[in-house]
This record gives structure tokens, sequence and C-alpha cells, in this order.
């Protein structure tokens, strides 16, 4: 890739970033639709990229930080529903879709179908959760979506090798398939943990926000490196270093590296999601050319697109009857589990099974392909157009799904309330403390005395009140005019700086200081 690639190619991930703010469209259609076009100039017909690079940088970051960002404890909670979808659904895709590519598409072999099937499995993490996130579903939903695209991009990704050594070999065994799975897998999450321990026993000697940040880049490399070399899961080992990691953030890194990090790893996964659709929609011309190597032939035209819609349906299918069947069918045979675990309402299962975009796992394992593999192009040209219809009829539709079953987020705040009301009675006992060591001087302590008898005070009435957010009216005045104080502040802090009363090194500590307050605040009023 030389500099005037690059250059086009982050214009485009800007601009798209830029028009999904005003028009709400999706950016991996946006970021599709803008390589596509992209493809077009004659300066993109000499990019070329291998395959296994490709697949070695996007994949393992992607993973990482999607179990890092993952609930545990939801996790465990639901585990039964993750596996079911994580594993079995992959598992019925998989071979649900490969056998119908196999009957549907004449050119592609046994094992090419089933690949194909292994590649466009796993529903996309990032499609699905920024759209539900943006709708406000209920919790659980959103939990359950979070977690079965975590774990379900694993089990694809290890169908997916499988397949590979099935052409390559040219023999199945059922049996050896199924002991590698469980032997890869064990010994991937085991070398996952192994890995993360040591580095955050690591972390936990170093206090600078660069270095940890570096290292937080290097661990999903150097794990799924690792892995790969000793014939593991290079994938699941990610995903388990990413989940103990990040159980254990609290504890390894400081307030500023916090937040340092989130936009650090927000902006990473931003321009690594952003340049495999880019990439994607580059390759989308010379992939249809080969689909349709005639497309002004109606007829050839609809002889070609029949099967690819034949499949999508059966990609949307295979999933809606797969989650109600396994959401009811065992409450309905099993009354102790129908007690223990009651129907959920079937608005949210629809949702859930509605909620089946397919992106970057598949669009990156496919573009992983090896250069020689035959029919490589049909894969790569039925897995973009596959993406590209999910991310229309599923990826648009789902808001509308949403807003018609009135689904909304319940509210937590009566949890939230009593962790505030027993964190400031535990902050004024170490106030006593402070007191009666004389540590600080007694104004200071007397103006942090009067700030947290007054939130004990908002959330002791609210309490007897009734109210499930006894500070949210105060707290949500108090946040929306300090912001605008320390805006009034940056205006002033610019003059002064304008009149050359501070040099620029003390103007940026003070900015920086308002940056943190202001930054705060946002996250606060959101």
């Amino acid at each position: 890739m030389n500099s005037e690639q690059l250059v086009l190619l982050l214009l485009a991930l800007a601009g798209c970033g830029l028009l999904h703010l005003k028009s709400k469209l999706t950016l991996p259609l946006l970021w599709l639709m803008a390589g596509l076009a992209l493809s077009y100039l004659d300066v993109f017909d000499t990019l070329k990229l291998d395959p296994e690079v490709i697949f070695f940088v996007f994949l393992p970051p992607v993973l990482y930080i999607s179990a890092w960002n993952t609930d545990w404890r939801n996790l465990k909670a639901d585990l039964r529903i993750f596996l079911l979808l994580s594993v079995g659904l992959v598992l019925c895709s998989t071979f649900g879709i490969g056998w119908a590519a196999h009957q549907l598409i004449p050119a592609l072999t046994l094992g090419q179908a089933f690949l194909l099937g292994a590649i466009i499995s796993p529903p996309d993490a990032i499609a699905a959760t920024a759209t539900i996130q943006e709708l406000g579903v209920p919790r659980r939903v959103s939990s359950i979506l979070e977690g079965e695209s975590l774990l379900n991009d694993a089990c694809a990704l290890i169908c997916y090798k499988f397949a590979l050594e099935t052409i390559e070999i040219g023999s199945f065994s059922p049996l050896k398939a199924t002991l590698d799975f469980f032997v890869l897998g064990l010994g991937g999450a085991l070398l996952g943990w192994v890995c993360a321990y040591g580095f955050a026993e690591l972390r936990k000697r170093i206090d600078h926000t660069a270095i940890e940040l570096s290292i937080s880049l290097l661990t999903p490399f150097a794990v799924y490196k690792i892995a790969e070399s000793l014939h593991l899961s290079g994938v699941i080992a990610c995903v388990v270093a990413g989940l103990y990691l990040g159980w254990r953030k609290p504890e390894l890194l400081s307030p500023i590296t916090r937040v340092k990090a989130k936009a650090f790893w927000d902006l990473t996964i931003f321009i690594l999601t952003g340049f495999i659709f880019l990439l994607t929609g580059l390759q989308l011309k010379s992939s249809l050319a080969s689909f349709y190597p005639n497309p002004l032939n109606w007829n050839a035209f609809l002889e070609t697109s029949l099967p690819l819609l034949a499949l999508l349906g059966a990609l949307i299918g295979i999933r809606i009857v797969y989650v109600f069947f396994f959401t009811y069918v065992p409450r309905f045979l099993y009354k102790p589990f129908r007690e223990r675990d009651p129907y959920p309402p079937w608005q949210n299962v629809a949702v859930i099974a509605w909620a089946g975009m397919r992106g970057v796992i598949s669009i990156g394992a496919v573009y992983a392909l090896p250069l020689g593999l035959p029919n490589r192009e049909i894969l790569i040209a039925v897995t973009f157009l596959l993406v590209i219809a999910t991310l229309l009829v599923q990826g648009m539709t789902l808001p509308v799904l949403v807003s018609f079953f009135g689904l909304t987020r319940e509210t937590c705040q009566e949890d939230l309330s009593k962790a505030r009301l027993a964190m400031t009675r535990a902050a004024l006992k170490r106030l006593d403390h402070f007191q009666r060591e004389a540590s600080f001087s007694e104004e200071a302590l007397l103006r942090l005395r009067h700030t947290y008898q007054a939130k004990l005070q908002a959330f002791t009435e609210g309490h007897r009140s009734g109210s499930s957010d006894p500070l949210a009216a105060l707290s949500r005045d108090l946040d929306q005019a300090h912001l605008g104080l320390i805006r009034e502040e940056r205006v002033l802090l610019k003059e002064i700086r304008d009149m050359g009363k501070l040099n620029d090194e003390q103007f940026q500590e003070i900015e920086a200081e308002l940056d943190l307050e202001e930054l705060r605040l946002e996250e606060l009023l959101k």
C-alpha cells in the first residue's frame, strides 16, 4: 500500500463517518460502498495485500477488545444461551448453509460449500451491538447479543480452519474434527489465561500511560501468535485474554490510563473495521465480475441471483427457527426449567432472532483465503453479497422492528442509588479519619464534608420518598451548569493565551484539566 492509497482510504474512512452522523445509514454499508467507488480509480489497481497479514492484523484486536468490554457476570449467568447461540447455532448455520450452497451453486465442491458456511455463520458483534445500543433495548437482549457475537466468532473460525484443512487433504473425519475442536478450544483458552495473567502482572508494575497502551495493543497479537505457533486456537486465546484482563482493569489501570485507553481503542477499532470494509469494497468489483461475467444478460443475471436470494433466506431463516425453537420448546417440555427461567417476551426473542447481520469476521475470514484456493473469487463474491444483503435487510429494518414492538431498556436506578449511598457513607467515614489525623487543612476538609453531606441528605430523602433516582434532577442541573462554566473558562483561557500571558506549555496544562472535567460531565449527562 503506497502513501496515495493510504490517504484516500483514510479520507473515505472519515467521510463515511460524517455521512453516517448525518444520514444514520450503517457505517459498514457506507464503507463497503465507498470501497467499491474507490476501486474504479486507477491508483488502486496496484494494491496487493497478503491474505495472512490481513487476517492477523484485523481479527485479533477486534476479538480482544470485544471480550475486554464484555461483562463476565452476564456471560456466566446466561452461559447456556451463549453456548446454544455461539456453538449450536454456528454449527447449524455452517452445515445448513454449506448444504444449501452445494445444492444452489454447482461450481462449489462440498468442502468449499461448507467453508462458505463457516465463513458466513457468525453474526457481526460490531454491527449488532452498535445498532442495539443506539436503540436502547432491554439490557438482557443486548448482553445476549454481545456475548453471542463474542463466542460465535471463535467457534466459526475453528470450523473455518477445519474446512480449509479438509479441502487441502481431501477428506474429513468427524471424530478427529470433534477431538481437534476440543483440543484447540480448551488449549487456546488455557494459553489465553496464562498469557493474560503474565501481561496483568507486568502491567501492575508499570505506571506509564504510553507504555501501558503499547502493551495493551501488543497483547492480542502476541497471544494470537503464540497460540497459533503451538497449533491451538488463537481466536479463543484472544477472547479469554480479553475477558480476563477486562475483568481486572479496575486494578490494573490508573484513572488517566483508563480514559486514554478507551479513546485509543475506540479509534483503533474504528480504523481497523473501516479499513477491512473499505478493502472489501475494493475487491468487490473484481469478485462480482467473476460471479456475474455478463451482467447485461438478464436471464443469466437472474439465474445467478436466485441462488443468492435463496442462500440469504436460508441464512436468516435458520437463525429465526433456531432461536425460537431453543427459547420456547425446552421450557415447554421441562417444567423445572420453565419455573426457574420463565418464558421471555416473544418481542425480545424476535429482536435477537432478527439481529443476525454479518460483517467484519466473515469479511476478514474470506479475505484471508489462500490465493491459490479453487473458486476463491466465487467464495469472496458470495460472502460480500450476503454481508451487504444482511446489512441492508436486517440492519436497516431492526430499528423499525424495535420501535414497532415498543422495546425500551429497563431502568436500574435503584441499584445505582444504593451503591452511591454506600459510597457516600464510606467517604464520610474516611473524612472523619482525615480530620482526626489532621492530614489536610480544616478548610479543605470542611468543603468536602459539606459536599458529601449534601449528597447523603439527597439520597436519604430520596429513599424515604420512594424515588428511584433521588439525585437525578439535582445532579443533572448541577452538571449542566458546571459544563457551561467550564466552556466559559475555555473562552477566557484562550484570550489569556492570545494576549501572551501564558506560554503554550502552561496553556496545555490548564486545557488538559478542563478537558478531563468536561469529559467527566459529558459522560454523566449521556
